[in-house]
């Protein structure tokens, strides 16, 4: 069965499919990430949710009982591979649902305004995190043979916009 991130459109056997399962959120102290965190937990997940703000990290983790948190900063490569040393020996054969959600976006001006550092920053944000969280937890996946990897992308990765050079050059 599909991760189905329409959640309104889950039916009670894709319900079920969330149990035995955890699910790992990026990025989830507020906004989509916050949501996905409480509706996977509303469906029998049990779920981490990461990110660098801690307040909202306290605010996701209110809404649900099996909502744990994780403070977790997917810019920095040693961080995500400690988070996934430690906790995949604790998985014990749960499906695994990774949900690569963080991400930040930058005014930064045209691409001669905008520093090396800046796109740097933003690199480690959106596009590393991503890669690492997949590449730390991908030996998991194939161990077990299922579960998903859910990468959520901006509208913006479909074309340019003023005075976003280093979010979508």
């Amino acid at each position: 069965m599909r991760f189905n991130l329409h959640w309104a459109q889950c039916s009670i056997a894709t319900m079920n499919y969330f149990n035995n399962s955890l699910v790992i959120i990026t990025g989830a102290a507020s906004g989509i990430g916050q949501q996905l965190a409480i509706q996977a937990s509303q469906r029998g997940a049990a779920v981490i949710a990461t990110d660098i703000n801690e307040a909202g990290l306290e605010e996701t983790k209110k809404t649900a009982d099996k909502i744990r948190i994780h403070m977790l900063d997917v810019s920095d490569k040693d961080a995500i591979q400690r988070f996934a040393d430690d906790l995949t020996p604790t998985l014990n054969g749960k499906k695994l649902v990774l949900i690569n959600n963080a991400g930040v976006a930058l005014l930064s001006g045209s691409f001669h305004e905008t520093s090396l550092e800046d796109i740097e920053w933003l690199f480690n944000i959106n596009f590393w995190g991503v890669v690492r969280m997949t590449k730390a937890f991908y030996p998991y996946f194939i161990s077990r043979n299922e579960g998903h990897i859910v990468n959520i992308s901006s509208v913006f990765g479909l074309g340019g916009f003023a005075n976003q050079s280093a979010y979508s050059p």
